[in-house]
């Protein structure tokens, strides 16, 4: 097969000169493997290697050692800005960008690039650096967050950039772009949060366990935030995962004149060089939490148990449910409520360590979200199972796992009979996952149950049957969800009550 190598070698016009002039994007021919492997990853290609850097952007559908597909475009003028290939930045915006087959998702630029070129002509692997900068662009704390082994540096787009490390930051967050109030146009984000891991810079070069540490924190980072929201109620603290959505940008320079971007594909993954910056415009749907609304101690706790080995596999357990739970509260449109529900069972199920059948989940998931009082089942609820001693939280999960076998088996629609409507499904689901979650802690010593965790668990089954979506159950001036935020409201007062009646010694 020929290839842009062995036609400069015939002294002809090399292929990437050639179809340079083609107008618009140009997929261009493959090259074997065992071609790409001339140079090695370790150095970048200099004036006295046989492949030039114009080659190797010219490369196209290459498939390196790892299994990923590598497209490049040449246009008119992709030679003439070739220069700026160094100064190109990489973006990893999901623990599942690259590298599917060896499951390592977070594999370096380094390992899927091997056309890195060096910094400047003639220059040598020696005097080359890659900046590394984890951010989250929707999310902007509030202080100085320093959270083992990580801190979370508020960021704010204001005055000058002093230093390299200034300007480096500020060229990662150029590319993240929304639409402010006011604006006609996406502009660039004034403030966001940086992750800095470990000591050292917040610019330095990760490792590949570093990156993977990166997503990981904001999968816990999310859930915590997820675990604060508020429903129908202050529309401040609500949130979803897209809005604590972590990116890992790789920088060679302070000025990039170019990007790499990544996506996955059914064949591997697929990198596309583009000789121009193109900016990350925030979606409408998402929603980033306010940094005084995310539960930090709940986050302690999951950080205390990433780290303690002694209570078998619970953090697997922990980490996989949370996996799901986030994936289940994106509010994508591309994510059915059906496919939400699965998620959310799956969650709950993986928590727990259950089998797969759905009556071992009714005992622990009615324990660990015991309240003080059951509200009475429903009858028509109730004539649905047939069960001894139910409970409207048991039942809820029986009716769950009804939901889940529909839309897990493959159908389109919900068929089973359940007395909630999926939309009710994934709500209630909402607000018990971290419930169920830091009822598991708190078994453990890690996390200290709060007030405000008494008064959701007291309210979770009123909760439960209020049917916030049922526009029948409104009040007369059409007021939403009264049952529901009243609920909170009887809890609360029931507490008290339960409270004092301890302390007199007397019932309540």
């Amino acid at each position: 097969m020929a290839s842009a190598i062995t036609d400069q070698r015939r002294g002809g016009r090399p292929a990437a000169e050639r179809r340079a002039g083609r107008a618009g994007r140009t997929r261009l021919r493959r090259v074997p493997a065992e071609r790409l492997s001339r140079v090695p990853r370790s150095r970048h290609p200099g004036p006295s290697d046989p492949t030039t850097d114009a080659e190797y952007v010219a490369i196209g559908l290459r498939r390196s050692q790892s299994g990923c597909r590598e497209d490049a475009t040449a246009g008119d003028d992709v030679l003439g800005d070739l220069r700026q290939l160094p100064r190109c930045v990489s973006m990893l915006s999901s623990p599942h960008s690259c590298d599917i087959e060896s499951r390592r998702p977070w594999t370096s630029i380094n390992q899927t690039l091997p056309w890195i070129p060096c910094s400047s002509p003639g220059s040598h692997a020696d005097n080359f650096t890659m900046h590394n900068v984890a951010l989250l662009p929707w999310f902007a704390v509030d202080q100085e967050r320093q959270i083992r082994p990580f801190t979370l540096l508020p960021y704010l787009r204001t005055g000058s950039a002093d230093s390299e490390e200034q300007r480096i930051v500020r060229a990662a967050t150029d590319h993240f772009h929304e639409l402010g109030p006011g604006r006609e146009r996406p502009e660039p984000i004034d403030a966001c949060t940086v992750v800095r891991l470990g000591a050292g810079s917040m610019t330095r070069e990760l490792s590949d366990a570093e990156r993977g540490d990166a997503f990981e924190l904001t999968e816990l980072l999310a859930t915590c935030a997820l675990a604060g929201r508020d429903f129908f109620g202050n529309d401040r603290s609500y949130c979803n995962r897209e809005g604590l959505r972590v990116f890992v940008q790789q920088l060679a320079s302070s000025s990039p004149g170019g990007c790499v971007l990544q996506a996955r594909r059914r064949d591997g993954c697929s990198q596309d060089y583009r000789t121009r910056s193109l900016p990350i415009v925030r979606q409408g749907h998402v929603v980033a939490p306010r940094a005084n609304s995310v539960d930090w101690p709940l986050l302690d706790a999951l950080l205390s148990l990433r780290s303690d080995a002694t209570l078998g596999d619970l953090w697997d357990r922990v980490r996989d449910s949370l996996h799901w739970f986030n994936a289940a509260n994106t509010d994508a449109d591309t994510t059915s409520l059906g496919q939400e529900a699965v998620f959310s069972f799956g969650a709950i199920q993986r928590l727990l360590g259950t089998g797969h059948l759905a009556k071992d989940m009714v005992e622990p998931f009615s324990r660990l979200l015991k309240p003080r009082e059951d509200a009475a089942v429903p009858p028509t609820l109730a004539a649905m199972h047939k069960t001894s001693d139910p409970t409207v939280r048991g039942l809820w999960i029986l009716q769950l796992a009804r939901v889940r076998n529909d839309f897990g088996h493959g159908r389109a629609a919900l068929h089973a009979q359940t007395f909630w409507s999926l939309h009710e499904h994934v709500l209630v689901a909402a607000v018990a996952f971290p419930l169920l979650l830091k009822s598991t802690l708190k078994g453990t010593g890690l996390y200290a149950w709060t007030g405000s965790d008494d008064v959701d668990l007291e309210a979770l089954e009123a909760r439960m049957l209020s049917k916030p979506f049922r526009p029948e159950l409104w009040t007369d001036d059409g007021e939403e969800a009264k049952g529901w935020r009243d609920a909170a409201t009887v809890a609360g007062s029931r507490l008290v009550r339960i409270k004092a009646a301890a302390r007199s010694g007397t019932q309540p």
